[in-house]
């Protein structure tokens, strides 16, 4: 019963609205694709938790100068030996404030960079794309 009024909606919508073959499908491929880019962020974010473990020893020394510094107030690899190690002190910072929120540290880390992966990803399938179209209509 509750289907049937569903269906009569949508049909009172598309009248209304009298949307033409072309642009149901238009709206039909703008979903496809965004379950596509969805999935895509899936396999991203699946990736980067499921091997955030086997991040390199760089990333750590990052890791535990952040904690020190939100933890101790100090920003040092060896809280007994004051000599400042980072080679990045902007991403050290970054991380300390990423330490703020509860979580394991390279698991957040590791969820960022399947984001920014996966944005760079899409801008950079755009800008392809773009070059493709004007080369192909100017030669």
């Amino acid at each position: 019963m509750v289907f049937i009024g569903i269906l009569d909606k949508l049909k009172l919508k598309l009248k209304r609205d009298q949307l033409t073959r072309s642009n149901i499908e238009k709206k039909v491929r703008r979903i496809i694709i965004s379950f596509a880019i969805l999935f895509f962020f899936s396999i991203l974010i699946y990736i980067n938790v499921n091997l955030h473990q086997y991040a390199e020893d760089d990333a750590y020394i990052h890791f535990r100068i952040a904690e020190h510094l939100i933890q101790f107030g100090q920003p040092y690899f060896n809280l007994n030996e004051p000599i400042f190690t980072t080679s990045s002190i902007i991403w050290t910072l970054f991380l300390a404030g990423l330490s703020i929120i509860p979580f394991d540290l390279p698991l957040k880390v590791a969820i960022l960079n399947a984001f920014f992966v996966g944005i760079g990803g899409l801008l950079y399938a755009k800008i392809l794309m773009n070059r493709l179209v004007i080369y192909f209509l100017h030669g």
